[in-house]
């Protein structure tokens, strides 16, 4: 809601006198270039350049909007148009009061296609807007006393609604009573919507239309260049690149296999050529380093899981296995004495009679069996 902001002051610097305004309100000028202290002339020069015009003399108004009641000169309705410097003649010739205009209105931001609500404090007797490219020609949207003629929005009790906007909306609106005065103020900015999308390389994509919005031209801003690609959308498809993407008229456009050099802003307009959308697309390379850190990690996390099988297998085998008897080590006598081979076998038994064999076991060995022993 526009609070009502009234800045006077009034700087004497020799001749000349400073005072600000907020757009819509009124300016009093100081009692002594008032009458009857004084008729006139007052001339004025516009801040941003033009002929210097006389706007009162010989006490009365030449501009309808200055108001003269008994010791004082009101400017009512004070618009951009207003700031500059009023001069005087006569005896007030080298004096001078310099105006300038402030815009006190409300700073409005809404996106494209949304609906818009505004409280006022009574219902105006119209509504009035200005472009910004065009101060100077107000129009008038909405008057109360035929609110069938609305060109835009609509009043309802308190509150000013506005549907579908769009860049084309953008500007001040001025709520007024039926004798010119300000009763609210907001300056609106309509903004495209905003939208990121990221994706890897060879993927697909879709870009999604605006809500609410009909779309005819989308124009493509390649990342880190200054070239563009201006498509339009016709049927279901467009070109782009000298490549074919898919396109829906609900659903958006389809890239099928996205490449780095898609990466970029897509602006997408309607019909009267307002911004609806900017979508921002990021198309990323893919990490080949990556999959084959992967590769060799999962190589070396298998062959340690076969080790670790290898191991426990082991273990548990041995635990499986009977204990066995160790064998007795083999004792080895070096030049002990051992009985040598008799030279005479046994002869058979005869089947005629029987006869008792002796035992050949000498009592001491012979002289030729030691030398045999100790050879």
């Amino acid at each position: 809601m526009l609070l009502v902001i009234f800045t006077l002051s009034s700087v004497f610097i020799g001749s000349s006198v400073g005072g600000e305004v907020c757009y819509g309100y009124s300016f009093s000028f100081p009692l002594h270039y008032s009458p009857p202290h004084y008729q006139g002339p007052i001339y004025f020069t516009p801040r941003r350049g033009g002929s210097r015009k006389l706007v009162f003399n010989e006490g009365k108004a030449v501009d309808p909007r200055f108001k003269i009641s008994g010791f004082s000169i009101d400017l009512t309705d004070v618009t951009e148009r207003d700031d500059g410097t009023f001069t005087f003649g006569g005896r007030l010739k080298d004096e001078s009061v310099r105006l300038k205009v402030l815009d006190c209105a409300d700073d409005i931001r809404r996106d494209y296609g949304n609906a818009f609500d505004y409280h006022i404090p009574v219902t105006p007797e119209y509504v009035e807007f200005t472009p910004p490219q065009s101060l100077d020609q107000p129009k008038i949207l909405w008057n109360r006393t035929d609110p069938q003629s609305t060109s835009r929005g609509t009043v309802k009790r308190s509150l000013w609604q506005m549907v579908d906007l769009t860049q084309a909306d953008n500007g001040f609106y001025n709520f007024r009573k039926k004798d010119k005065f300000l009763l609210a103020r907001f300056r609106l900015t309509v903004e495209a919507q905003t939208r990121y999308y990221e994706t890897k390389e060879g993927r697909g994509i879709l870009i999604k239309y605006p809500f609410n919005a009909v779309t005819k031209t989308v124009t493509f801003k390649p990342k880190n260049s200054e070239m563009e690609t201006q498509m339009v959308v016709e049927g279901h498809r467009l070109v782009i690149q000298n490549r074919r993407f898919h396109t829906d008229p609900v659903f958006g456009i389809a890239i099928d296999e996205a490449e780095v050099k898609d990466s970029g802003t897509y602006e997408f307009r309607d019909r009267e050529g307002n911004l609806s959308l900017i979508a921002e697309l990021e198309v990323q390379t893919e990490d080949r380093s990556s999959f084959i850190l992967l590769g060799i990690a999962a190589v070396i996390i298998l062959v340690g899981a076969i080790c670790i099988c290898c191991c426990c297998r082991k273990k548990c085998c041995k635990k499986d296995q009977p204990p066995q008897t160790a064998a007795a080590p083999q004792v080895y006598y070096h030049n002990e004495y051992q009985p040598p081979t008799s030279r005479y076998s046994d002869a058979p038994a005869s089947s005629a009679s029987y006869q008792p064999v002796s035992s050949r076991v000498p009592k001491e060995p012979t002289a030729a069996s030691s030398e045999s022993l100790f050879c």
